[in-house]
């Protein structure tokens, strides 16, 4: 456990010494309208293929893909409606699909 604790700790000691040495760069980086760009497309981009990749695992039948187009309707119906909104009655309506089919 000390050996692991060791290496987190020397980890943490590297990535602080990077974040110092580019500190004094990131003010005028924020500036360049190339980069903010790119950092906007990858904020976007991130999440969606999270998406992707996770439903791609997750719709495994028609009707998780019934259950997932209902909630993507929905979201894009309802644009301020809480993840936790669609989450339960999803997973409700899953467990019922499931003990009767």
């Amino acid at each position: 456990m000390g050996a692991l604790a060791s290496a987190i700790q020397q980890t943490r000691a590297v990535v602080f010494a990077r974040a110092s040495n580019l500190a004094p760069h990131f003010k005028r980086w924020s500036g360049n309208q190339a980069i903010r760009s790119f950092v906007d497309g990858v904020t976007a981009g991130a999440p969606a293929g999270a998406a992707f990749v996770l439903g791609r695992r997750a719709i495994i039948d028609s009707w998780t893909l019934a259950i997932a187009v209902a909630a993507l309707a929905i979201a894009a119906r309802f644009r301020k409606v809480p993840g936790p909104a669609l989450i339960l009655p999803a997973g409700v309506v899953g467990v019922l699909l499931k003990r009767l089919g």
